[in-house]
């Protein structure tokens, strides 16, 4: 209820017209900007003495491990984020049909909580699905037709929408409550107390499909 919230205006749509080249260019300048995002939230108002970076940034964005860019572009980036104690908390993607190790980067990355999208009690057939070797993803959270905000044709309207980031903003809700009540707690311990009050779901214990 207290928290405040610092939005980076980044997304945008990629074209698939054109040459290879043309598309790999215009992923590669979409990817500089989103780092560019990634930087600027390190120190919002331009100002290195005020400590005023979020404390969990959610992000519902990433790339196929198939897209022409190293896949550590944006490790040191999350790394810094993680130095100063934040927490980043990424939407798993809505790749789940096509079957395993769908999770996009850097969702997959283990310097982030993963989370997928649940309908009902079972894993929503879109939600992303992760491998045994990378350990993805984390945890999931209701995904389907949830009431939220849309851009209407006269305004700001509330529709029903699906897909993991519909179910990351509620984890990352979630660890802001858990926030307000200790500023101190670290990546860590936040990941212990989500992992210790999950519901298993699918497979007992962690599993590919719906984490913890």
């Amino acid at each position: 209820p207290k928290s405040g919230l610092v939005v980076a205006k980044v997304i945008e749509p990629v074209s698939s017209q054109g040459s290879k080249q043309k598309v790999r260019t215009r992923l590669k300048t979409f990817a500089s900007r989103v780092l560019a995002a990634m930087q600027w939230m390190l120190d919002p108002d331009g100002n290195p003495n005020t400590k005023d970076f979020p404390q969990i940034i959610n992000n519902s964005w990433g790339f196929p491990v198939a897209a022409p860019m190293s896949q550590n572009f944006f490790d040191r980036a999350l790394a810094r984020w993680r130095e100063l104690g934040i927490i980043p908390v990424f939407a798993a993607g809505n790749e789940g049909d096509q079957g395993a190790n769908t999770i996009s980067y850097p969702a997959n990355s283990f310097q982030v909580i993963t989370v997928g999208a649940i309908r009902k009690n079972e894993r929503a057939s879109f939600s992303s699905i992760g491998s045994n070797l990378l350990r993805k993803p984390d945890f999931m959270a209701p995904g389907y037709r949830l009431l939220s905000l849309k851009r209407g044709i006269n305004g700001p309207t509330y529709g029903r929408m699906s897909g993991t980031s519909m179910a990351a903003p509620l984890v990352s809700g979630l660890l802001a409550v858990i926030k307000q009540v200790d500023p101190f707690i670290g990546f860590s311990e936040v990941y212990r107390i989500l992992q210790s009050s999950s519901e298993d779901m699918g497979n007992r214990g962690w599993d590919p499909e719906t984490g913890w």
